[in-house]
């Protein structure tokens, strides 16, 4: 009985996470979609996987109550398709010479303090960590060997 309340207490964190990291994700791109940023022929596919992002933390906030790892399993995968785009704007240069593609603007710092976008890092990575334990999760209705 504790364990089924710590687990269903962990799947309301685990589904808390999925939902500040749609916020997060949702609010940070809002100002740079449809913007010249979106049509580039690296950044637009940046904002792409960001899109897609936010439509599998729906997704993965729907499941995690009824099947946990496979929400944790989503989670990651969200969480890694946003990190590139918040990445983007605290490494900017770094990002640029990894990538390459032609850009209209060359970076000329390595590291840019974007205090939303770093953020958005500590969000994605504390997402991570939880979808991790959640696919470490053993129900308790599981046989457990001796």
């Amino acid at each position: 009985m504790v364990a089924a309340m710590r687990g269903k207490h962990y799947a309301v964190a685990q589904a808390a996470c999925y939902g500040v990291s749609f916020i997060a994700g949702f609010v940070f791109g809002l100002p740079i979609e449809g913007s010249e940023f979106s049509g580039g022929s690296v950044t637009g596919r940046l904002m792409a996987a960001q899109d897609w992002s936010l439509l599998i933390f729906i997704l993965a906030l729907l499941v995690t109550f009824w099947f946990r790892r496979v929400g944790a399993a989503l989670g990651i995968v969200a969480s890694v398709l946003s990190l590139p785009l918040y990445l983007y704007f605290v490494f900017p240069r770094p990002f640029q010479a990894l990538t390459g593609g032609i850009y209209s603007m060359p970076a000329t710092r390595y590291f840019a303090w974007n205090s939303p976008a770093v953020l958005c890092v500590a969000i994605a990575a504390v997402t991570i960590a939880v979808c991790v334990k959640g696919l470490a999760y053993k129900s308790s209705a599981a046989p457990t060997r001796n």
